[in-house]
């Protein structure tokens, strides 16, 4: 029934970002909850060992943490005194990153005490730290229990030895094995760890010894997951995806899930979580699945309170856009297809007839195929349901999401001006609606918009004229060619976080009117189409980054060729090329038909055949670029 399958939690938008401000985000704190919990998320983007595999939001330790800690600090005190805050009660703290434990006790000791004395605590929090074995001393232990710490993850990834090689980890197994042992002795709090499964030479027999150890170690939950590496990452770079093998990696999950379940502790919380219920609540993401109030704080945290999502690409800007309340209601219905067990009921009073009938027949497709089984009123997934759960969960959304893009209204038209040609939503919209939309929304484009607190209520910007800072600001742009609308979408991104100047390269009349370019095109045959590559032959000497959307994953060979022959390119020109970034975009339907033909046309002798799994790398591209590759974009040049 599915032929790839989708490894994490994915969910599109339906709804362009409505972009807000810090000002309007203020003015809604001074009003009281609807509600009483939160949860807030913390993101400490340091490490002093990074991952193999890793590419998340983290630097490599270099004598950071004071500043980071007081930055920290002065986060906590922006938020804490607003009234909706104050009257919210919080049931989990968490701590990601990164390696929080990191910090030094010195760190933890002034960080924790501010938090403790800041907020409203509730007696049932969960206090979580993410952590690695070699970051957590005892002594440590003991500061961060005393001040209310109840909860580890810890990055075990393997406790076999060529698997904790291969995914960088410090230490042997043995030697991970009797630290833990250690940490039980002395922590009677939740200790919960991560396993990595399917790298490459993994068999049965080291998997199985993971599931061994969890239980002989009495682990309070482990999530687990498929290997996945990401762009910029060392296995990027080194590792042959044709290594992959789906059904060695149906065998792996299964294996490994089927031996812990084997035990009466352990039961399925979500797809890629087990744990002893009697233990682990994992309150972090039980509660963000309800929709829960979470505040984000740190670089690269991010978070929602009510309709105000909060995004802080690095210190110093944050980016505030409000979501609408049925993106929120379709987010939870989304939630809901991460559990093995799921209520009917519940299901149905997020939809209409019609909709919730066409998702019968999808389920009774996949209970067909022994996925799921229908009984009680719920959906409850079989083994083979739950390797492919995130893959379903895609499928749902796209059977449910009409039932929300319909409620789309006048409330919701000021957005960005790339969504207003060619999207699901305008297509939905009336000609009479979409002709006031496309004037409301030139007349936003016209304003500035805000991203960061500093500028809209502290401003730091130093003393000089508007023409001066001007002046400076234009020295810096980001300029793309585009065809599909894809490049500009993640250009606009780029654009408005960094404050830069945004140009389509025809416009360009000298590129020596700027100093720093950020600089990005659409792949055409493994590069630029010649039209864009001739006017691009003139940027020469400058600091230069670099960004192409392509129909290809971003890890792949076709994508790694395409980002070393750009700075290859553009080096020759002179230019200091210091950025890169491949996101994935939707193919030009144009250019799918061109495919098509020429390959009817040279039957055998095609390059490029018509393969179900071109199909399916076609029909994925069509959900790019989505909220997370702008969030990448951004991230990837936050610092340049």
């Amino acid at each position: 029934m599915f032929k790839e399958r989708i490894k994490n939690h994915h969910r599109e938008r339906l709804n362009p970002p409505i972009m807000s401000s810090f000002n309007e985000l203020d003015r809604f704190l001074q009003k009281k909850p609807k509600d009483k919990n939160m949860v807030i998320y913390f993101h400490i983007p340091y490490c002093d060992n990074i991952c193999s595999f890793c590419s998340m939001n983290r630097t490599k330790l270099e004598d950071e943490l004071d500043n980071y800690c007081n930055f920290l600090i002065s986060q906590i005190d922006k938020y804490k005194d607003y009234p909706y805050i104050q009257q919210k009660s919080i049931k989990s703290i968490y701590f990601g990153g990164g390696t929080p434990t990191v910090f030094k006790e010195k760190h933890l000791e002034k960080i924790l005490n501010k938090i403790n004395a800041s907020f409203n605590i509730s007696k049932e929090v969960e206090y979580s730290f993410e952590t690695t074995l070699h970051n957590l001393s005892m002594s440590k232990i003991n500061l961060m229990t005393n001040l209310g710490v109840n909860r580890y993850s810890i990055g075990i990834q393997s406790f076999d030895d060529k698997g904790r090689k291969f995914l960088n980890r410090v230490g042997t197994a043995k030697q991970a094995i009797n630290k833990i042992e250690k940490i039980k002795e002395r922590f009677s709090g939740n200790l919960c760890i991560d396993i990595i499964y399917n790298y490459p030479n993994q068999n049965i027999k080291d998997i199985l010894y993971d599931s061994k150890t969890i239980k002989e170690l009495n682990i309070d939950s482990v999530s687990f997951y498929s290997l996945m590496y990401f762009t910029g990452s060392k296995l990027s770079k080194e590792l042959d995806e044709k290594y992959y093998n789906l059904e060695q990696d149906k065998k792996l999950h299964n294996a490994f899930v089927e031996d812990l379940l084997k035990d009466k502790r352990f039961e399925f919380l979500e797809y890629t979580k087990i744990l002893q219920p009697k233990r682990d609540k994992y309150k972090y993401i039980t509660l963000s699945h309800k929709g829960v109030d979470i505040l984000p704080i740190g670089v690269g945290a991010g978070g929602r309170i009510a309709e105000y999502s909060m995004f802080m690409p690095k210190m110093g800007m944050q980016i505030v856009t409000k979501v609408p309340k049925f993106e929120i209601e379709f987010e939870r219905l989304c939630n809901l297809f991460q559990y093995d067990k799921i209520s009917l009921e519940k299901v149905k009073s997020y939809l209409s007839g019609e909709t919730f009938g066409e998702l019968m027949n999808f389920f009774k497709k996949l209970e067909a195929e022994k996925y799921v089984y229908i009984n009680n009123g719920s959906i409850n997934f079989t083994l083979d349901g739950i390797f492919w759960g995130n893959t379903i969960a895609v499928e749902v959304a796209k059977i449910v999401k009409k039932d929300f893009i319909k409620h789309i209204d006048m409330n919701i038209i000021p957005m960005l001006h790339h969504h207003m040609k060619n999207s699901e939503v305008t297509n939905k919209m009336s000609p009479n609606m979409l002709e006031k939309a496309k004037k409301m929304n030139e007349n936003m484009m016209r304003m500035p918009h805000h991203y960061t607190d500093e500028q809209n209520l502290h401003s730091k910007i130093p003393d000089m004229s508007k023409q001066k800072q001007k002046e400076i600001k234009m020295k810096n742009v980001v300029i793309y060619s585009s065809k599909t609308g894809n490049t500009k979408k993640v250009a606009e991104a780029i654009a408005q976080s960094l404050d830069y100047e945004l140009i389509n390269i025809d416009d360009v009349r000298d590129f020596d009117d700027y100093e720093k370019i950020i600089f990005g095109f659409w792949v055409d045959k493994g590069f630029m189409d010649t039209k864009t590559k001739k006017k691009a032959e003139n940027i020469k000497n400058k600091t230069l980054g670099i960004f192409f959307t392509s129909g290809v994953e971003p890890n792949s060979e076709h994508a790694k060729e395409c980002l070393e022959k750009s700075k290859e390119y553009f080096t020759i020109l002179g230019n200091n090329v210091t950025h890169l970034f491949c996101c994935q975009g939707a193919i030009d339907p144009e250019v799918i038909e061109i495919m098509k033909n020429m390959a009817i046309k040279m039957g055998d002798k095609a390059v490029h055949k018509i393969t179900d799994e071109r199909r399916a790398r076609w029909k994925k591209a069509e959900t790019h670029p989505d909220k997370e590759d702008l969030k990448n974009a951004i991230l990837a040049f936050s610092n340049f």
